[in-house]
C-alpha cells in the first residue's frame, strides 16, 4: 500500500473503529475502509501520473503542434470570426438572452488574441 502523510491518520482511524466493532462486521468494515483507502491511493497516484504526462507533453511541444495548423489562415479569418463573436452576442442580448450574449461576447478579444499570437509566430512574408 502507498503511504502518504495523511494514510497514516486514516489507518490510526481505521484501527480506533476497528476497535470499537467487534466481531465479523468490525472485520469488514476495517477491510473495506482499507480497500478504500488504497483505492484513493491508487487513484492519486494515476491522476499525478497522468498530470506528468500532460506536461511533458507541453513541454516537448505538442501545444505549438496542436496550433500549427492555425497558422496558415489567413489574418481576415480571425479578424472576420472576432466581429461575427460580436454580432451574434450583440444579437443574443438584444433578444433578451443577456448572459448567453455577454459569453460570446467574450469571444472577440480570444479570436483577436490568438491571431495576434500567431503573427508574432510567423511574421509577415510581404515585408
Amino acid at each position: 500500500m502507498n503511504s502518504t502523510p495523511s494514510s497514516g491518520k486514516v489507518e490510526g482511524l481505521i484501527e480506533e473503529a476497528s476497535g470499537r466493532i467487534t466481531g465479523d462486521s468490525g472485520r469488514e468494515a476495517t477491510g473495506r475502509a482499507r480497500q478504500g483507502l488504497a483505492d484513493a491511493n491508487r487513484t492519486a497516484n494515476e491522476t499525478l501520473r497522468d498530470a506528468a504526462d500532460i506536461a511533458d507533453d507541453v513541454r516537448a511541444g505538442g501545444l505549438v503542434r496542436m496550433i500549427a495548423p492555425l497558422e496558415h489562415m489567413p489574418p481576415s479569418v480571425y479578424l472576420a470570426a472576432m466581429l461575427g463573436s460580436i454580432l451574434f452576442s450583440l444579437m443574443l442580448y438584444l433578444t433578451g438572452r443577456r448572459w448567453a450574449g455577454i459569453f460570446v461576447g467574450l469571444w472577440a478579444p480570444t479570436f483577436l488574441n490568438l491571431g495576434m499570437y500567431l503573427k508574432q509566430l510567423q511574421p509577415s512574408r510581404a515585408g
